[in-house]
């Protein structure tokens, strides 16, 4: 794998020496790539906060999303290259028709090198991409792209995934459906592929896309969740909460976590500290399973609400409600969007250079008796 590794670097160095520039091809205007349906049209969608609305005050707190159209592709005989899976056409050109694959600095990205590439018969699905190696960009923004293609896809249709991951990987496509034996690994060089089907990113103004395709996705994980943990679809435990720490990241730590967890355990019947490194994927299931509350801030920890409904998050962000919207939203729109309610409180400061970050407890406390208040006896 290293050695495979060091070759396609080379490559790219001599491209670059060379001066040999990347042509990309943003459409289906060659005669290896057809479409096989449309995935997403256009649209936007208000989605309805009602428990943010109540908790300000107001009278609605909708979230107006919108994303693009969206096909899936099938490409014949093309080369899958690296951990990105960036897809080059037999002349030679980069298919770039998602907006990942355009962002991407051209002198970063390896070319196919033919010589004793592994080459793959049969028909495959594309699941690898930029941040291949995140849980919640997985989750949110590579499956949906399965889900709208299914339609157009054969039976027998194996899905491809970066390499190194698929432990994780594998146990999320199970939920779906997806056994071992459907899931194949490339590698960090060339795999050349004789019939591809591919979806580019769905999102738009928010990492997620159609609303009705990420409902359909919840469904069916929260179906498969509770085929593995039954306690997953029995109603909560009242006045439970669970808080997820930060405390074993490298970054981006809540400094006062202790005192806000105090302040937790005064409003709440009972709050139990989530440490998810330590924690098994059924062991967070379980403890989501309890909590009628979920405490945290963005990162991987939310990403358990697609398997869950009728729960409450309450997400905690740095800054202020007048910042630029971030993956806050997307957490809160995933929990609305699988069935659950939302709250996001801010903490009117920013973080630190580390990242790392201060809640002001005095804010937090009247902010958990407010949430108290309004949750139904």
């Amino acid at each position: 794998m290293k050695l495979t590794r060091l070759l396609h670097d080379a490559r790219l160095v001599w491209d670059r020496w060379t001066g040999r520039r990347l042509v990309h091809c943003e459409g289906a205007d060659c005669s290896n790539v057809t479409i096989t349906g449309q995935v997403q049209a256009a649209g936007r969608a208000a989605v309805p906060r009602p428990a943010q609305a109540s908790f300000e005050g107001r009278a609605h707190c909708d979230h107006e999303i919108t994303w693009p159209a969206a096909a899936c592709y099938r490409l014949r005989d093309v080369s899958v290259v690296g951990g990105d899976g960036q897809i080059f056409l037999p002349d030679g050109r980069l298919f770039s028709v998602c907006p990942w694959v355009r962002k991407m600095w051209d002198w970063k990205i390896r070319r196919p090198i033919h010589l004793g590439a592994r080459c793959l018969s049969g028909s495959y699905f594309h699941l690898l991409g930029r941040n291949h190696e995140n849980h919640g960009h997985f989750l949110f923004q590579y499956l949906p792209r399965l889900i709208g293609a299914e339609p157009f896809l054969s039976r027998d249709f194996k899905v491809l995934i970066a390499p190194g991951h698929r432990p994780w990987q594998e146990h999320y496509l199970k939920l779906l459906g997806y056994g071992p034996e459907r899931i194949v690994e490339t590698s960090q060089g060339t795999v050349q592929v004789l019939d591809l089907l591919y979806v580019p990113l769905l999102s738009g103004s928010t990492p997620l896309g159609d609303p009705s395709i990420m409902s359909e996705l919840f469904r069916r994980l929260q179906a498969g969740a509770q085929r593995l943990v039954p306690e997953v679809g029995e109603p909560p435990e009242k006045g439970m909460a669970v808080f997820i720490s930060r405390r074993d990241a490298p970054d981006r730590k809540l400094v006062n976590e202790p005192e806000l967890l105090e302040l937790a355990r005064r409003h709440f019947r009972q709050v139990e500290l989530l440490v998810l490194s330590g924690m098994s994927f059924e062991a967070q299931l379980r403890a989501f399973a309890r909590a009628e509350f979920i405490v945290g801030e963005p990162g991987m920890g939310l990403s358990n609400f697609a398997f869950f409904r009728n729960r409450h998050l309450l997400c905690m962000e740095s800054d202020d409600i007048a910042k630029t919207p971030g993956w806050e939203i997307a957490y809160v729109l995933l929990a609305e969007l699988a069935g659950n309610t939302s709250t996001i409180v801010y903490s009117g400061s920013p973080r630190q250079t580390n990242r790392d970050w201060t809640y002001p407890a005095a804010k937090f406390g009247r902010e958990l008796k407010r949430l108290r208040e309004l949750s139904p006896p």
